[in-house]
Parts: structure tokens; sequence; C-alpha cells
């Protein structure tokens, strides 16, 4: 079950390789939540890729999500490789108090 959501957030147009990846995480996650339990992984998966097909050509981070989807249903199963988070200051209280 891909989300509509999911599927909009999808035609972004050409972006960096690095916010493609970023971008492909959030969305197999988004993707991935979205999911019943009792639902046949594979063949969720396979119906994702090909609702994404139209936007492949036109964007990066279309393309590496769609990669995802192949890598997670490769059989015997591996650990995906997932770009760890760097953490960044937001500005807290003060920054909040400036903007107003």
């Amino acid at each position: 079950m891909l989300s509509e959501r999911t599927i909009s957030q999808l035609g972004i147009g050409p972006v960096p390789q690095d916010q493609a990846e970023k971008l492909r995480q959030l969305w197999f996650l988004q993707w991935l939540g979205a999911l019943y339990g009792d639902v046949n992984y594979v063949a969720e998966a396979r119906r994702a890729f090909e609702t994404t097909e139209p936007f492949r050509a036109h964007s990066p981070a279309v393309a590496a999500f769609c990669r995802l989807f192949l890598a997670s249903s490769e059989r015997p199963p591996r650990t995906l490789a997932f770009l760890p988070t760097t953490p960044s200051r937001q500005g807290g209280a003060r920054v909040r108090r400036r903007a107003r």
C-alpha cells in the first residue's frame, strides 16, 4: 500500500545525489509504516516499484527509492544500508524567541 501522499511527494524533480539518498530513506520508512501487518511484503514492494515507474526517469530520488525496493525484496534477506543521520541543532529557545 503506497500512500497517495508518498506518491505525490515523488515528483520533486532533480535533486543532488546526497539529498536523493536521504529522501529515499524517508519515503521508504513512510511507505513501510503505512503497510498493514498481515500483507505480503514482497508483493507490496513490487506494486510500489511498479507504481513509481513513471517517475524514475525524472527524479534521482525516485530512482534511489526504487533501488531500495529491489534490494529489500532480495532473497536471502540482508541488512539494508541506511545513511546515519547527522545531528544538527535547530537553535532552541533562543532562535524561537528571535523569530517573534
